[in-house]
């Protein structure tokens, strides 16, 4: 799953994704876009696997396909380790994380529909 609306959930990187992200010599990124003061288990953000050139940094903006806009707060990175075929750790990732709130003049969003 690359888009997840679960406020409990998030995307899974799975082997296929990171080997894509290598064979187009691109980073697998974890974005979470949610409204401005949302608390823990809002049903209101979006979450999802990009795989970009460039990591978003304080202060970008990233556009959804719906034409909302959010401004990223913070990026943060975690540890991702990849398994073999036997369950042996063969290789440790560095994900980055990208925390985004939606913008106030940002359209549709009073709409609420919270789509990518």
């Amino acid at each position: 799953m690359l888009i997840n609306y679960d406020p409990d959930g998030k995307p899974i990187f799975t082997d296929d994704i990171i080997e894509e992200a290598e064979q187009l010599r691109l980073h697998p990124v974890l974005i979470l876009c949610d409204e401005p003061r949302a608390q823990v288990g809002d049903p209101t953000g979006v979450s999802f696997i990009a795989l970009v050139a460039f990591i978003p940094r304080q202060g970008d903006r990233i556009v959804l396909e719906d034409g909302r806009v959010c401004e990223v707060s913070k990026v943060y990175y975690k540890v991702l380790p990849r398994k073999d075929t036997h369950g042996k750790t063969q290789s440790i990732l560095l994900v980055p994380n990208v925390t985004a709130y939606l913008l106030p003049d940002s359209p549709e969003q009073s709409s609420g529909n919270g789509r990518v």
